[in-house]
């Protein structure tokens, strides 16, 4: 019965290719290149075929969309975060295996996950890449369609028209798909990292996967996950910062000063080379680079070990509107910091003595802090405030002078 199938769908396929039927040809060709019953020289032909269709078809207007299956396998998809939970802006990573029957090595153009929120509002994968394809493989003109969010019904024989738009299409649904971009694609297994950076919190799932080949669209419309790869949660969790200074020491102006910062992470994570940018709010507070330092990481749990790792700070001084005030700024270069971890490291700031008023002692200080590794960038709601103390003061006293009688 196997084998008649085969037989069937071989002389469908001449037929298909005569009429110039090109996606039903495609799709004909992708099964039949990994056909077991078919000899390996029948098998290496059909896979040529379709090659030859990738590239004729390069400047279509519009995709050409083809069950993935049994062409290509999903073997594995991992999401990279703890517990499931994500923070917002947070990057969020899936490492996904896909083992492919082609026997020869193409390149990928765009692979992409399409996500469902917990509102159960469908988000297609087209709009997500439509400020990144320039580069990429070509976009279907003027259509909102996606390869990527179509049902099960979708692929049948009707035409992809350019007229046809999904609902919701003024919505932007950027930030709503994971994807990586020109890959390739190896007979074997293959390992991807698709990320993206949501903006809203709320529960995700997983939902349809399409491989871009060219204007050949491979797509599953449903994948049997494991519970822990269908989806995952973000939360509103942003970073805390402190700072502490040592006991009974007052911060002096006129002298470089060391202050302590503590950024605890919460359900999020850090990157290695993520960037705090750290803002100052008065002119005559600056910073100082730190080529080489050391910072703590640690469990803000309590139960994991402290271990040291070497982060850097450099210095900006931005101009502002009246081109008299000058900002400074301070780029901080932070190492990995998983979830619910804290890491520690100094900062040195300097206050100026000149433009501090003698008749003040103390002087209060604002710092704001930009997560950078967040997008969009999170200014967190709580400033450090601090006061500088003048480092000396001089009293001046008047004597009356005495008359003395004898």
């Amino acid at each position: 019965m196997r084998l008649l199938a085969t037989q069937c769908l071989v002389k469908l396929a001449q037929c298909q290719k005569q009429v110039k039927h090109m996606d039903k040809y495609a799709a004909s060709c992708s099964i039949l290149a990994c056909e077991q019953s078919l000899s390996p020289d029948k098998r290496s032909h059909y896979t040529q075929e379709l090659l030859q269709v990738m590239r004729e078809t390069m400047d279509s207007a519009q995709a050409i969309i083809v069950r993935a299956e049994p062409l290509l396998r999903v073997e594995d998809v991992q999401i990279d975060l703890m517990k499931g939970i994500g923070s917002v802006g947070e990057c969020i990573n899936v490492t996904l295996k896909l083992y492919s029957s082609l026997e020869e090595e193409v390149t990928c153009g765009r692979i992409s996950f399409s996500l469902q929120t917990n509102e159960l509002k469908r988000v297609s994968s087209i709009r997500s890449s439509k400020r990144n394809r320039s580069a990429s493989p070509p976009v279907i003109v003027d259509s909102g369609l996606s390869s990527a969010a179509l049902s099960e019904e979708d692929l049948s024989d009707k035409p992809v028209t350019e007229g046809q738009s999904a609902e919701g299409e003024d919505e932007d649904d950027s930030d709503c798909c994971l994807q990586c971009f020109n890959v390739p694609l190896r007979h074997g297994v293959n390992e991807y990292n698709l990320t993206t950076q949501l903006a809203e919190p709320g529960h995700y799932y997983l939902r349809q996967l399409c491989v871009e080949i060219g204007r050949l669209d491979f797509i599953w419309p449903h994948l049997a996950l494991s519970r822990e790869s269908r989806g995952f949660a973000i939360v509103y969790d942003p970073p805390r910062i402190n700072w502490t200074q040592a006991k009974d020491v007052h911060l002096l102006s006129g002298l470089p000063q060391q202050v302590s910062l503590s950024i605890l992470v919460e359900s999020g994570s850090i990157a290695n080379g993520s960037v705090l940018e750290v803002t100052s709010q008065s002119s005559s507070l600056t910073f100082e680079p730190i080529q080489s330092g050391e910072a703590v990481v640690h469990s803000s749990m309590g139960n994991e070990g402290s271990k040291t790792s070497p982060y850097k700070v450099q210095v900006l001084t931005m101009h502002g509107n009246d081109d008299v005030t000058d900002t400074s700024v301070a780029m901080v270069t932070l190492p990995a910091v998983g979830p619910y971890a804290a890491i520690d490291f100094n900062l040195i700031l300097h206050a100026s003595l000149e433009k501090q008023s003698s008749q003040e002692e103390v002087t209060e200080y604002q710092l704001m802090f930009n997560c950078k590794w967040l997008s969009p960038w999170l200014p967190l709601s709580c400033r450090v405030h601090f006061i500088v103390h003048f480092p000396f003061a001089m009293c001046f006293t008047r004597l009356k002078p005495t008359v003395l009688f004898r």
